[in-house]
């Protein structure tokens, strides 16, 4: 999964892409797409401890039923592509965050 993922533009990216204007340092937005994450810090460590604890939450309040899922890469541009934390249906994904 990191490594399919560490291939393409993730969707979590396409706004600091869609926002960049003339004063943007197009250099470093450039490098921070390309280069990995430090994925131990702990915001990220914090948020895979609680996310399974989120999900059970929201489908008890919701009922609805969510399927964990893996990184899904764009047919028609598969640079770009989108790892959400699990889906609904064919038009609802859910994306976890943990304050």
């Amino acid at each position: 999964w990191f490594q399919e993922r560490s291939k393409r533009i993730q969707s979590s990216n396409f706004g600091r892409i869609c926002t960049a204007t003339d004063r943007t340092n197009f250099q470093r937005l450039a490098e921070s797409l390309i280069k990995p994450s430090d994925i131990r810090t702990a915001p990220i460590l914090h948020g895979r401890k609680y996310e399974d604890a989120a999900i059970r939450k929201y489908k008890d309040i919701s009922q609805n039923k969510v399927t964990r899922c893996g990184i899904f890469v764009c047919e028609e541009f598969p640079f770009l592509a989108a790892s959400p934390d699990g889906f609904i249906n064919d038009s609802i994904v859910i994306e976890v965050k943990c304050p």
